[in-house]
């Protein structure tokens, strides 16, 4: 069963299965070695590429996570590593927003890095898209990473910071807010770091001073609501937790406050870094460095985000 989908999968790596509809008018399958199917919630069956990747072998008490260090870059990749299920399957291709078409000559889109290479977004539609859906619903969740933002970026320019770092899930269209989930400088009036849920989002002040150093970042969603009725989201800039302020976007009258990030639909859209969701006449994307970027399902403490933006390991992240 995965994460947003009532059906079922079977993979069958040694053995024999069958499957057996409760609805005893449906036929039964039999599967072995090396075949794949999916499962309906009636017990209808399809056919699937066989994926035993998609499945854990080992299980430990560690925080699920995806790590895109930007290190290895492979026919225009970036390699992912992590513990959650086809980790390597995830790998984020470079991209024009534009064309949406994948670049071949790349190499002049890694620099040196927090932690040895970095992604180099010029802010002229490039970005990096993977293949991985996210986390749905209103699972709690962190990002961290490092960003340094280039010098020549105005900081007056408002196009510039609805950019993201990271976003995925579906834009929201006739009034139908709180599906996907983005971290992103806005720069309006001053700049701020903030998570959006696409209905309400939360901010914290950054110094002007940070942004062309490297600063590392971090967006914690714990599941829960502060007394406002607000997403509770904690956001540390080098190590240090923000005050931040909870907003409705104002000119949507029917935002919402729920987390219900949608990761299974047809249109919702798998993690990308350093462009937004939908296409925009405008091919403007982030202009910034990037490195080290994680995705937990779960919650990092403070203790455990300090730990990582000096270290830049995850084997203390377990409960």
């Amino acid at each position: 069963r995965f994460d947003g989908d009532d059906g079922l999968q079977v993979h069958v790596a040694k053995g024999k299965v069958r499957v057996e509809p409760r609805l005893k008018s449906m036929a039964k399958a039999e599967l072995t070695k090396g075949q794949a199917m999916t499962f309906d919630v009636y017990g209808s069956s399809h056919v699937t590429d066989y994926r035993a990747s998609l499945f854990r072998q080992k299980f430990s008490r560690s925080i699920p996570y995806l790590h895109w260090s930007f290190d290895q870059m492979v026919d225009g990749q970036f390699m992912a590593t992590g513990t959650i299920s086809g980790a390597d399957d995830y790998q984020a291709k470079i991209r024009h927003l534009k064309t949406s078409v994948e670049l071949d000559d790349v190499g002049e889109f890694q620099t040196v890095g927090r932690f040895g290479n970095a992604f180099s977004i010029d802010g002229n539609g490039i970005f990096a898209e993977t293949t991985f859906p996210g986390i749905g619903g209103n699972t709690p969740r962190t990002f961290a990473g490092w960003v340094r933002h280039q010098s020549r970026v105005n900081i007056s320019d408002r196009k510039w910071g609805r950019n993201p770092y990271c976003v995925w899930g579906r834009h929201h269209g006739d009034g139908d807010f709180g599906h996907a989930w983005m971290i992103f400088l806005s720069n309006r009036k001053d700049p701020q770091l903030s998570t959006s849920s696409y209905g309400c989002f939360r901010v914290a002040d950054v110094s002007q001073d940070d942004l062309t150093e490297w600063m590392h970042v971090a967006s914690v969603y714990t599941g829960k609501s502060d007394e406002k009725g607000y997403p509770e989201i904690l956001h540390y800039i080098n190590g240090v937790l923000q005050v931040s302020q909870a907003k409705h976007y104002k000119q949507y009258e029917r935002a919402t406050t729920t987390v219900d990030t949608d990761i299974s639909s047809e249109v919702a859209m798998p993690v990308r870094f350093g462009a937004p969701l939908l296409k925009v006449d405008n091919p403007s994307t982030l202009d910034a460095d990037l490195d080290e970027f994680y995705l937990f399902r779960g919650v990092l403490t403070a203790e455990q985000i300090k730990a990582l933006m000096a270290e830049n390991r995850i084997d203390f992240a377990s409960e």
